[in-house]
């Protein structure tokens, strides 16, 4: 879902909520590396940097 709202639509916007809506979820170091990545695809690089911090204080033995 997040992809057509990114490709086909243009809403960046929407792009990054899906993937905040799947942190509320689960906030899991994963999900906290998608939505930097998904920031990075928006080229938003200082939220991206901000959201793989938060990444590794979630889990500081991770390797991403």
């Amino acid at each position: 879902m997040a992809n057509i709202y990114l490709n086909s639509l243009k809403n960046q916007d929407k792009y990054i909520e899906c993937y905040r809506v799947l942190l509320d979820k689960d906030p899991s170091t994963e999900n906290y590396v998608r939505l930097a990545e998904a920031y990075l695809n928006i080229q938003d690089a200082d939220q991206a940097v901000v959201t793989y911090e938060r990444a590794k204080r979630s889990n500081p033995r991770a390797k991403f």
